[in-house]
């Protein structure tokens, strides 16, 4: 679709678009290791909390990871949230090139 248009300005647009499509994409990638890793933590929480052997230094440290995993997993978020009204604004932009075009 890129190379079908002879508007030098509409193609640099799609450029862009597939490169804040790229971004959005790699964001939510970030988030959903990031969320990974989190839920893996909760689970080694809770499942030191079952056993009645674990020290209380143990869960306060496993704790402090999975709130600080938890901030993490919220900056991802905010990133993806970010890059993904980037990427509408944008595609919204395009869309209306493409329909001037059209006219």
């Amino acid at each position: 679709m890129i190379e079908e248009t002879d508007e030098e300005s509409l193609k640099t647009d799609l450029t862009e678009l597939k490169t804040k499509m790229q971004e959005r994409f790699e964001a939510h990638s970030d988030f959903a290791a990031a969320y990974e890793e989190l839920t893996g933590l909760q689970k080694e929480l809770y499942d030191m909390l079952l056993n009645e052997e674990t020290e209380l230094q143990s869960l306060q440290e496993k704790a402090m990871e999975v709130n600080e995993k938890n901030t993490a997993v919220q900056e991802s978020v905010e990133v993806f949230n970010e890059r993904t009204e980037q990427f509408n604004e944008m595609k919204d932009k395009v869309i209306e090139e493409l329909e001037k075009e059209e006219k």
